[in-house]
């Protein structure tokens, strides 16, 4: 993970996967955008575009015009590839960084709307509007305060509310972008043509055009949220979802440990003129999940002995497990709120920083440069009417794939000595809406949308292995793609589940919506000249390039043990054995153990 951005390399923050471009732009209005497009149509030869930033946060490769690998390969094994161009007019493969592109552009105070440019972040746009005069609303935003405006509403990125406003897409009124001859279009929602293109640039993974402007409908100066964190036992987690979003608000954020049998859940609630607030109003409140991480620290030493010791086999497995349970038990507390000084449970705040955490960068806790470890995040998207069917099945799952680890650990240290947790991290629950969008995750739902993550900390020291009981996400992603007809989150989840073999992702759309997108497509970049290769695999309905070490580097779900890192093998779930996944094989025997002393790590 010491690999770093250059002119022509582009590393994702998680360092997974890398991609490779001739050559990088950094355009700083729509007009330069333009004539970088103009200039590589008028080259009259083939080339590929996308538009991205340094630090990307997406682990899979819809961001890479040209080569991409896994990133993490063991040393030796990654491909060397030719410098870059120095012109566009020679280049065939173009990346965009936007940053630059971070201002406002025009405010409408009568309306209520602020026009800014696509590469502003998160974190810009709640300044930008209480700067002048407005206030965001409630749940329209993602934790993370560091994404690009323009890479949300390409990715369909969201925050969280049922049935309600949850993402940017949800508030968007106008976009201005460029297609890939280099022309420049508006697009609005008043009008028929307008609502159409708009329809299809949210979440339109940039196969039209580059975004470069949005417009947004914001709220009056001073909007307030009421927010809440409390904790529950788990037993009764879907009636108590069900209770929450009718009796207090759609907008609930809920992290989940089912080992632990613990959720715990944050509530933002929208404060409405004459509203009384229950709670003490703190000025400068805001979202406060995702401090900087300590750069190697001694958690960077504990998730590399953590994630060698794969097979368990090691002589602090017992002592490695149980701090395992301890770290992800400290995890979920970390704080939904603060203020500058003070961590706050139950607050009145301001509603356009309510929902996310500032900037942590370039010590984020999934950024493996700094700490050593990274976070591997896999979202998918389903209606909210199967909650309870599917959280019963990821704790069937979870359950099933335990036992024969647990098992092994009870003959290795006696029974119960030793107990079988999650690896540190949690499920994420949120919550959206349906929209008429073609390509959104949400599109064609008429119901609210359940949004399900699993985040685990990963070792960045461990390349040659996946994450530990990594084949329980394997099978909870296959399971929610084929049974429950799941979108996966275009930003959010690794190449394996755009490319599976038999449950096509673009299957799960209304069969109309590819369709209406590619005659959209066909008008306005007939050479494809923004379609990276992994949406072209999505929409042609093909499977994985099988290989060796697919599955470790989450390009694949293995069909055969040669899929698998070492020391792993191919095998049917214990729960759904119509889905495979590379397990751990653990000795059958009850081995002979002996205490040594525990080290510090």
């Amino acid at each position: 993970f010491t690999a770093v951005d250059d002119s022509t390399n582009l590393y994702s923050a998680a360092g997974f996967i890398r991609c490779k471009s001739d050559w990088h732009a950094e355009p700083g209005s729509t007009q330069e955008v333009s004539d970088v497009l103009r200039e590589l149509h008028e080259a009259g030869r083939p080339f590929k575009v996308r538009a991205t930033r340094r630090g990307r946060h997406t682990p899979n490769r819809f961001a890479c015009p040209g080569a991409s690998a896994s990133a993490r390969l063991p040393d030796g094994q990654n491909p060397e590839w030719s410098g870059g161009s120095a012109t566009p007019a020679s280049a065939q493969s173009v990346t965009l960084l936007l940053h630059r592109m971070n201002n406002v552009v025009a405010v409408d105070y009568e309306a209520r709307r602020l026009t800014v440019q696509a590469g502003m972040t998160v974190q810009n746009l709640a300044d930008a509007a209480v700067r002048n005069g407005l206030s965001v609303p409630v749940g329209v935003f993602p934790v993370y305060g560091n994404l690009t405006l323009g890479g949300l509403v390409a990715a369909s990125a969201h925050g969280t509310g049922a049935g309600v406003a949850s993402s940017l897409g949800d508030i968007l009124t106008g976009v201005k972008w460029v297609d890939s001859t280099g022309a420049i279009i508006h697009s609005d929602v008043a009008t028929e043509t307008g609502l159409e293109q708009i329809r299809a640039l949210i979440g339109g993974l940039g196969l039209l055009g580059i975004m470069t402007e949005l417009t947004l409908q914001l709220l009056p100066a001073g909007s307030l949220a009421q927010v809440e964190t409390w904790v529950r036992d788990d037993a009764n987690l879907a009636a108590d979802i069900r209770s929450q979003l009718a009796t207090s608000t759609p907008h609930v954020l809920i992290f989940w440990r089912p080992d632990l049998r613990y959720y715990k859940a944050y509530h933002y609630k929208p404060l409405e003129a004459g509203d009384v607030p229950r709670h003490p109003y703190w000025p400068d409140g805001r979202g406060g999940m995702l401090s900087p991480a300590p750069p190697q620290s001694n958690m960077t030493d504990y998730l590399a002995a953590y994630t060698a010791d794969f097979d368990e086999s090691g002589p602090q497995s017992d002592f490695l497990n149980a701090q395992g349970c301890a770290l992800g038990d400290s995890l979920m507390n970390l704080p939904g709120f603060r203020d500058e000084t003070s961590v706050l449970y139950n607050a009145t705040i301001p509603s356009s920083h309510a929902t996310f955490s500032e900037e942590c960068s370039p010590h984020c806790i999934w950024e493996v440069k700094s700490g050593g470890y990274s976070v591997e995040d896999n979202e998918l998207h389903i209606r909210l009417s199967r909650l309870e069917e599917f959280l019963d099945d990821v704790r069937s799952i979870i359950k099933a794939e335990e036992q024969e680890k647990q098992e092994y650990l009870d003959r290795r240290y006696g029974k119960g000595k030793v107990s079988v947790c999650l690896p540190p991290g949690f499920f994420w629950i949120r919550f959206g809406k349906g929209t008429q969008n073609l390509l959104a995750t949400t599109a064609g739902f008429e119901e609210p949308v359940l949004y399900f993550m699993t985040s685990f900390l990963v070792s960045g020291f461990s390349s040659y292995l996946p994450t530990k009981l990594d084949h329980i996400a394997e099978v909870i992603e296959q399971v929610g793609l084929c049974k429950y007809g799941a979108r996966p989150h275009y930003g959010k989840n690794f190449d394996r589940l755009f490319a599976h073999p038999e449950c096509h992702v673009r299957d799960n759309f209304p069969p109309e919506n590819f369709p209406k997108m590619l005659e959209l497509q066909k008008k306005h970049d007939p050479n494809k000249v923004f379609e990276p290769e992994l949406v072209t695999r999505m929409v042609e309905r093909r499977g994985p390039v099988y290989g060796d070490k697919c599955a470790l580097r989450r390009e694949c779900y293995c069909k055969e043990d040669s899929h698998c890192a070492d020391g792993f093998k191919c095998q049917p779930s214990a729960s759904y054995p119509e889905f495979k996944a590379c397990k751990v094989q653990y000795p059958k025997q009850k081995e002979e153990h002996h205490s040594e002393p525990k080290q510090e790590l």
